[in-house]
């Protein structure tokens, strides 16, 4: 049994599988906000570029806003697991943890909130496409 100390606080650690949930859950998250900064960087360069109402922006807007409503769930996900293996491991007299399971409801929120704008991307390269070919 391995015992963690930091500021008062004892975590056991009695297999290593615990120890694997607490590094690969984070990673998860890290990765789905990597991509995320990802394709906000290549939209906001082709604005830059003077060209934002394309095919490409409308897809990457309908990417982020599907990743932006899994982040929150996984992250719901996260603090409920963390809450919920360290309830009975904390050793600190009067300590509570409390379990959230809200989910994280306002990514779904944001994340619908920019799948309407990726529609709104999609209808503006559509005006764009007609009015190149009015004369």
């Amino acid at each position: 049994m391995k015992i963690v100390r930091a500021r008062g606080l004892q975590v056991e650690h009695q297999d290593k599988g615990l120890q694997r949930v607490y590094v690969v859950m984070p990673f998860v998250l890290a990765l789905l906000l990597l991509w995320i900064t990802t394709i906000l960087r290549a939209i906001l360069r082709s604005v830059g570029r003077g060209t934002p109402f394309t095919s490409r922006n409308a897809s990457r807007l309908k990417l982020l806003g599907l990743l932006v409503m899994a982040s929150g769930p996984v992250y719901g996900l996260m603090e409920y697991v963390y809450g919920s293996l360290l309830r009975g491991r904390l050793d600190v007299p009067g300590a509570v943890v409390e379990v959230s399971t809200d989910g994280h409801v306002i990514y779904v929120g944001v994340g619908l909130i920019i799948l309407v704008l990726g529609q709104v991307f999609k209808y503006g390269v559509g005006l764009r496409e007609d009015s190149e070919l009015t004369i």
